[in-house]
């Protein structure tokens, strides 16, 4: 889990001041008393809840993870996956603030031709960063065009592609990989941003 600077800040004043000090002393006190709250606001961070979609709309998720959703604010820091608690290192400043579909990374090997389903609700940028390491699938190279954009997810680079969406479109894309052969990779991911002025 990473918590937000302040939160750090804080646990960091705490531990520097229980440092070097008689048990029972009001300094000794005072320096938990830091740390405990730098401990409860990072987790009141931690717990908040999740920023809603602004863009994506109606999504149908058909795998067998219950926890798939969208959520708005994308950030570096965010989860990436809705069954893993890997977070974004350093997400391209193109994609901060961005909807994002929470995939989960247990598909990466499953198959079917309509895994998620959604609509935009005006005109979007919608990317799917998908694993270097494994073959694009045709659904991906017939809809979205590649991009130099890179998300790395636990040192996995992931490169993005790009399709430009209208008010109203339905979106169906199917699995991670056509034919699973064992090689080691990450499930897609998915952002839809607002569509930059042509």
């Amino acid at each position: 889990m990473q918590l937000p600077l302040d939160c750090a800040r804080l646990l960091t004043i705490g531990a520097m001041k229980t440092t070097f000090r008689s048990f029972g002393s009001p300094r000794f006190r005072a320096g938990w008393f830091w740390l405990l709250t730098g401990l409860v606001a990072g987790i009141a961070f931690a717990g908040g809840k999740p920023v809603p979609a602004r863009l994506l709309a109606g999504l149908i998720y058909g795998g067998p993870c219950p926890t798939v959703q969208a959520e708005g604010d994308a950030r570096t820091g965010s989860l990436v996956f809705a069954d893993r608690e890997y977070s974004f290192a350093s997400l391209p400043s193109a994609l901060e603030g961005a909807d994002h579909i929470l995939t989960s990374n247990s598909d990466k090997y499953y198959i079917a031709t309509n895994l998620l389903e959604f609509s935009v609700k005006s005109n979007a940028l919608v990317s799917v960063a998908h694993d270097n390491r494994v073959e694009r699938p045709a659904w991906l190279t017939n809809q979205f065009k590649p991009t130099d954009l890179t998300v790395r997810v636990e040192g996995a680079p992931l490169r993005v592609f790009q399709h430009f969406a209208t008010p109203g479109e339905h979106l169906v894309l199917g699995e991670n990989v056509a034919v699973p052969d064992g090689r080691p990779c990450l499930m897609y991911l998915v952002f839809v941003n607002p569509a930059p002025r042509r």
